[in-house]
């Protein structure tokens, strides 16, 4: 079980950004959830579920290899946010979002469903230590249960979204260029 007990400095440090991460994120979906009078309970439950696992892990320095695979996947974040920006301001028929929108969508393919892949490998590899020597009090059962409903539910839901997003843009845009 080298993935539970492994621990580096750099682990502990991306554990620890992965952690302020989530809670920034959280605090970013309530803030905008209240301003804009629009909550996305996925994306709260998706961040709650991120300090589920990051907060053990960095605690009990347990779960970081996988804690830093996870915070891989957030390599996309930076992408949804500039999508977002753009879409506020007016610009969602721009080549810049649609460049951004695709860039976002393979590094979700790529790397979100990537790491998923791997974290299943890595849980697979030590089930018979996770369900016989495991701590409740560690991060495992957050690795355990909480990734799985991450990668199943949350990441398939919002490719999807995003797909729909970008395709119905994209013809938008072309029926703008027929028009001119």
């Amino acid at each position: 079980a080298e993935f539970v007990h492994k621990v580096t400095p750099l682990s502990m440090k991306i554990t620890g950004l992965g952690l302020g991460f989530m809670i920034f994120e959280s605090y970013a979906a309530v803030f905008n959830g209240i301003k804009f009078n629009n909550f996305d309970m996925n994306l709260i439950a998706h961040h709650v579920l991120g300090l589920w696992i990051m907060g053990p892990a960095l605690i009990t320095k347990q779960c970081q290899m996988l804690t830093s695979l996870l915070m891989a996947t957030e390599i996309s974040a930076p992408f949804t946010a500039i999508g977002w920006y753009l879409t506020k301001c007016g610009k969602r028929l721009d080549i810049a979002w649609f460049v951004n929108q695709f860039l976002l969508l393979v590094v979700w393919v790529v790397i979100r469903f990537g790491a998923d892949a791997r974290h299943f490998y890595y849980i697979y590899q030590s089930l018979p230590y996770l369900l016989t020597e495991a701590k409740l009090y560690s991060s495992m059962p957050a690795i355990v249960l909480g990734a799985p409903i991450l990668a199943l539910y949350f990441n398939p839901l919002w490719m999807k979204m995003k797909t729909k997003q970008f395709t119905r843009t994209l013809q938008q845009r072309r029926s703008a260029k027929k028009d001119d």
